[in-house]
């Protein structure tokens, strides 16, 4: 989870293969958007939002 700063959202990760969770983390960044692409036979969603520790809920 994360304490965003001035201009960031927070963001959670995830990075499945063969739709099994590989990876997932939480970050703060400036340029967050939801987005969700196929590359290298991987899945990677970005799920954004705009107040502290939100990610923790996604």
């Amino acid at each position: 989870m994360c304490v965003a700063r001035r201009h960031e959202r927070c963001m959670n990760l995830k990075i499945f293969q063969d739709s099994i969770l590989q990876l997932s983390y939480m970050v703060c960044q400036k340029f967050c958007r939801d987005l969700t692409y196929d590359f290298n036979s991987r899945t990677y969603v970005h799920k954004c939002c705009n107040q502290n520790y939100c990610n923790f809920k996604l």
